[in-house]
């Protein structure tokens, strides 16, 4: 049970999304009341789902390896049940942090970009990884990726 506490009156903001309790009262800023904060939640999870590729460096080769380990395995046991390995399962290390590195600039970043503006009280830490994303994908870049 949540504990009680006295209120002056003043409806709090949401802390996703800004929006005050009195702005609820227009029917167009209730609709996006109902699903700002869904929305926040829904881009807050997933970015720290895939945040593996926002992280220095020395974390993110290591997160990149252990995903590409569990894509080859996957294909492995395709290759030995007989069926058609998936695309990104095929055991090749080049092209699997390619994939990699296409994905971080693909999926990731745009999703951290929408997050800036669906969670605007995070929008330094969305900024600060996306910087660390650029970073990666340079270093891939530079590696021959």
């Amino acid at each position: 049970m949540l504990p009680e506490y006295e209120s002056d009156g003043e409806e709090m903001p949401s802390p996703l999304t800004g929006v005050s309790g009195a702005a609820a009262k227009d029917p167009a800023a209730a609709a996006a009341a109902d699903t700002e904060p869904l929305l926040a939640m829904q881009v807050l999870l997933h970015a720290a789902d895939l945040s593996n590729v926002s992280k220095e460096w020395h974390i993110h080769v290591q997160w990149t390896h252990r995903v590409l380990s569990e894509f080859f395995s996957q294909g492995d046991l395709e290759r030995h049940l007989g069926k058609q390995v998936s695309p990104h399962c095929v055991r090749d290390l080049r092209q699997g942090r390619t994939n990699q590195k296409q994905f971080l600039l693909k999926c990731v970043l745009p999703l951290y970009q929408l997050g800036m503006r669906a969670v605007p009280h995070g929008r330094q830490h969305f900024e600060t990884c996306i910087g660390q994303m650029k970073l990666n994908a340079q270093r891939w870049e530079e590696l021959g990726y």
